[in-house]
């Protein structure tokens, strides 16, 4: 289960109070606006103002340092980028006219050149807040069912998808029985390949699943990484090897200088003593992988209250 990204609760408090206080009442915003980038004939347009606040809400993870990049030349009063959210206030005071080509990237490279969208800013009009779809990309005609193909995996016991989340989404998956959910502390040894480290990790212990959890930094200078299928030895044998998914939460690749957390999420059918497990992540395309060689699996507390004598 996830929460607001990191930052946006903030982020929308403070811009959306300050903003509140510098718009004339006698001024009325433009009503919600839904737009779509790819397959529009031409660059979609969001129409700005000074001193006016614009909220574009994306459907997709943004390329956050592009974004912030490309703000700081349009002389704006501010410009806040968060995972999904460009907020845009216009320096107030400045009667100007302009229009401002911007290339939108995403977390996950798709599509490659980005997607174009044109920013209008003018005297009076300004859009106060506006949903963007990335839309359905040449050749991914996938993207067009992201529910239908997260409730696939779910029912082939992948990760659960987002739409499964909350308590309800863990009771109906079977994720919260009688032992609950346990989070355990790792220290890492070791496990990450050169150029990148290991911050912090933790495994958490469910019913009939688990899953680790590690803060990956890749450092300046290296190129940038993204996880492959990962692999999870349970000392069983190679047929017996628990279905496993390895995603990062913060976009699909991460890059140089920048930390992500990877999630690793296994099947571990209950009842089966393993105390401890190895696990591997192969980066996507190359060579340099994250391997865990002595993952600890503790008991499970009930199992072993089972066998206390009572006094």
């Amino acid at each position: 289960m996830s929460g607001p990204p990191r930052g946006v609760v903030w982020l929308w408090i403070h811009l959306v109070g300050a903003a509140a206080l510098a718009q004339p009442s006698t001024e009325s915003l433009l009503p919600v606006r839904r737009l779509t980038l790819a397959g529009s004939r031409d660059a979609p347009e969001v129409r700005l103002a000074p001193g006016r606040l614009t909220t574009l809400l994306f459907d997709a993870p943004l390329e956050v340092n592009a974004l912030r990049q490309a703000g700081r030349t349009w002389g704006f009063e501010r410009v806040e980028v968060a995972e999904r959210a460009l907020v845009l206030l216009p320096r107030p005071g400045e009667a100007v006219a302009a229009r401002i080509p911007l290339t939108v990237r995403f977390a996950d490279g798709q599509p490659e050149a980005g997607l174009p969208l044109v920013l209008v800013v003018g005297p009076r009009e300004a859009e106060a807040r506006v949903e963007v779809t990335r839309g359905l990309l040449p050749g991914s005609e996938a993207r067009a069912e992201p529910q239908a193909a997260g409730g696939a995996q779910a029912a082939e016991g992948a990760a659960p998808s987002e739409e499964g989340s909350g308590l309800m989404g863990l009771i109906s998956t079977g994720l919260l029985g009688e032992q609950g959910i346990r989070a355990i502390r790792v220290e890492p040894e070791d496990w990450a390949p050169p150029g990148m480290t290991v911050r912090e990790a933790r495994l958490y212990v469910a019913t009939g699943r688990m899953a680790l959890e590690v803060t990956l930094f890749l450092e300046r200078g290296e190129l940038p990484w993204a996880p492959g299928e990962a692999i999870v030895d349970l000392g069983q044998s190679e047929r017996a090897a628990p279905r496993a998914v390895a995603r990062l939460l913060e976009g699909a690749v991460l890059r140089p200088g920048d930390t992500a957390r990877l999630v690793v999420e296994w099947e571990a059918p209950p009842g089966q003593k393993m105390p401890r497990c190895r696990l591997s992540v192969p980066e996507q395309g190359g060579e340099r992988e994250l391997q865990v060689n002595a993952l600890p699996l503790e008991p499970r507390l009930p199992e072993a209250s089972r066998g206390r004598r009572q006094p």
